[in-house]
């Protein structure tokens, strides 16, 4: 199975507080590099966060996505014989391959949170379309953007 970063729910990768706060808030991104730069425990950890939201940002191939929308087909009553997987899923591949995992990933999240229409419980027990997963995935993928930190030096 693909292992993701490890992320909170937001897609965020797990970090302390003060750093997630000089990441994600304030007005120059060049003085909260400052500030972790002159502390080493702070650099560290923004070195192994930087890993992550590169890895959570690889461009997607087939074999995670069909492993995460296998992973999620049961849960969803979608029973698909292993060697039919690739005809299957070849509609969701086209439509999510421009799309990181991890985006992919909370996508299927928001989907099962019944994030699709709040007022109507059914959605979240239906197996999600190519194209409302691509609705979810591109607000993370947006939202991953606006949070991405500037590269500590290495």
């Amino acid at each position: 199975m693909y292992d993701l970063p490890k992320v909170d729910a937001e897609g965020f990768p797990v970090c302390t507080p003060g750093l997630r706060k000089l990441l994600t808030e304030g007005d120059s991104a060049f003085g909260a590099a400052r500030i972790i730069s002159i502390n080493a425990t702070l650099l560290n950890e923004a070195r192994e966060v930087s890993g992550a939201f590169d890895e959570a940002i690889q461009p997607l191939t087939i074999g995670p996505l069909l492993a995460l929308l296998s992973r999620h087909a049961p849960d969803l009553g979608v029973e698909v014989p292993e060697e039919d997987h690739a005809i299957f899923w070849n509609a969701y591949f086209r439509e999510l391959q421009t799309f990181p995992i991890e985006s992919v990933e909370q996508a299927f999240m928001a989907w099962k949170r019944g994030e699709w229409d709040p007022k109507n419980p059914i959605w979240k027990t239906i197996f999600p379309k190519p194209a409302q997963l691509v609705r979810f995935a591109a607000a993370h993928q947006a939202k991953l953007g606006q949070m991405r930190a500037p590269r500590i030096g290495s």
